[in-house]
């Protein structure tokens, strides 16, 4: 099918990658109990991602790397 369409993934369905992974910069890192909240700039675009507290942490200002473990596809009509 051809068209527009809108790409979506929730929160915790975004990994921090080594390498191989579309590159991002943290903008805000958010303790919010057992989840951090991460606000990360990808070109234009701002996404949350949200890990475990006991995951490997990643600080303001550091260069990223994500992968999408989940896609979620919609029409943008």
């Amino acid at each position: 099918q051809q068209g527009k369409a809108i790409l979506a993934s929730r929160p915790s369905e975004i990994e921090f990658v080594a390498q191989g992974g579309i590159p991002g910069v943290v903008r805000r890192r958010s303790y919010l109990g057992e989840v951090v909240d991460y606000s990360v700039q990808v070109g234009k675009q701002e996404l949350r991602i949200q890990k475990g507290r006991r995951d490997p942490q990643l600080n303001e200002g550091e260069s990223c790397q994500l992968l999408f473990t989940k896609l979620h596809w919609y029409p943008a009509e």
